[in-house]
């Protein structure tokens, strides 16, 4: 019964980092894929695409992904957004509230920025 203690004490840190590391990677390439999208939507309208918080998942898959569902508006640990002012955008998947995840951002630039620094 000990060794099972022992295995568990260690497992399911071990567990819950890896889901954690998998769900950061995945808001990282949503926001890769947003801003390769976001430079097409420039070329075509000469203007950043915006999308307010509220329904950001659903309308960026809308608007920027043609109706393909490549963000999860159900997403219980991100929420997307992109903000400009319109020189640049900034994609940005927000961890929700009571989510041990980290917030991250990715500028017209390309340059992933994360937590505070977003």
């Amino acid at each position: 019964m000990a060794i099972i203690g022992i295995l568990a004490a260690v497992g399911i840190p071990m567990y819950n980092d890896y889901i954690t590391s998998s769900n950061e990677s995945s808001a990282q390439n949503n926001l890769r894929a947003i801003a390769l999208m976001e430079e097409d939507w420039f070329s075509d309208n000469s203007a950043w695409y915006l999308v307010a918080p509220a329904d950001s998942a659903a309308a960026i898959n809308t608007n920027l992904f043609n109706g393909r569902r490549t963000l999860d508006p159900d997403d219980s640990n991100y929420s997307y957004n992109i903000i400009t002012d319109g020189t640049g955008f900034q994609a940005r998947a927000n961890a929700r509230t009571g989510v041990r995840v980290i917030s991250y951002c990715l500028d017209a630039n390309n340059t992933m920025l994360n937590g505070t620094d977003c």
